[in-house]
């Protein structure tokens, strides 16, 4: 049996999930509940967690935001950031930086997806790039998906 999918989610759905940002919340949901079950494997990129706090620190206060961070840390694993990924993100051309971190934590993680709601912040990329319906529907098929 072939090891499940791997999939690194970006900044913008964990927010989703967290501040329940509708209509996306949904099937960002979705994807991590399918994670904490253990159906695929989730990550996020170590720079992405002080973002994520910082960000939902400003709609929830730093008490929820670190509780919101904890329970992430829960369900997804973090990878890790060293300076190889940042030389390659910083000689990638990339238009922002953040994103070329991501997907250089990505590839060198051996990601399968990566998860977000603004693919053409990825154009440059060199895995998958999917929003959460669209993987959803390739991972589960609809009868399958939770109401």
């Amino acid at each position: 049996m072939p090891p499940a999918p791997q999939l690194l989610f970006d900044v913008n759905i964990l927010l989703d999930v967290l501040l329940d940002r509708k209509p996306w919340a949904e099937p960002a949901t979705e994807l991590l509940s399918l994670c904490e079950r253990k159906v695929v494997r989730g990550c996020w990129c170590a720079a992405s967690v002080g973002t994520v706090y910082f960000l939902a620190k400003r709609e929830l206060g730093p008490r929820r935001a670190r509780g919101v961070v904890d329970d992430l840390m829960h369900i997804l694993r973090v990878l890790p950031v060293d300076e190889s990924i940042i030389i390659e993100a910083v000689h990638g051309d990339w238009p922002d930086l953040e994103d070329a971190i991501v997907h250089a934590c990505a590839r060198k993680a051996g990601v399968t997806y990566l998860v977000t709601r603004n693919p053409k912040d990825y154009r440059k990329a060199s895995l998958e790039i999917c929003d959460p319906d669209s993987l959803l529907s390739a991972l589960v098929p609809p009868k399958g998906r939770h109401p």
